[in-house]
């Protein structure tokens, strides 16, 4: 992922760890650079945000929504679960969980079977992609298995 950075502090470096100042190319030290740009995103990780949330906007404006739109044709089943889902939640026949592996409050519903909407799991985004991917793990203990 790329940032956007004041080049006037740092320049750009080329693939051998160089970076470039008036024509002359300088060595320069990679661990030192990385841990500045760590640094510089974990200070201006609200700043990031918002400037990726303001271009995503804009670029689903000029672009559209397409996936979201093709996915909903494609798959008429699985759009059909969320929103039965999503009606159980605001009526209150279905109670959001926790994540049944690390216990975090902020869980997303996973269908294992769209042909039984209100049968979910319940997983934190880190984990729901986790789980998608197939990668193992012990309910409760973060615990993972390849």
């Amino acid at each position: 992922m790329f940032y956007v950075h004041n080049f006037d502090k740092i320049s750009i470096m080329d693939k051998s760890g160089r970076k470039c100042i008036d024509g002359k190319q300088v060595i320069v030290d990679r661990e030192k650079y990385n841990d500045y740009i760590r640094a510089y995103r974990h200070k201006n990780q609200q700043k990031i945000r918002r400037y990726y949330r303001k271009y995503n906007s804009e670029w689903r404006k000029k672009n559209g929504y397409h996936n979201e739109l093709n996915s909903k044709k494609r798959y008429p089943h699985k759009q059909y679960a969320r929103e039965q889902a999503l009606y159980a939640i605001r009526t209150g026949r279905l109670q959001r969980q926790p994540c049944e592996a690390c216990g975090s409050i902020k869980a997303q519903a996973h269908h294992p079977d769209y042909n039984k909407p209100l049968e979910v799991r319940w997983f934190c985004a880190t984990h729901h992609n986790e789980h998608e991917r197939g990668v193992a793990f012990t309910p409760k203990t973060g615990l993972y298995q390849s």
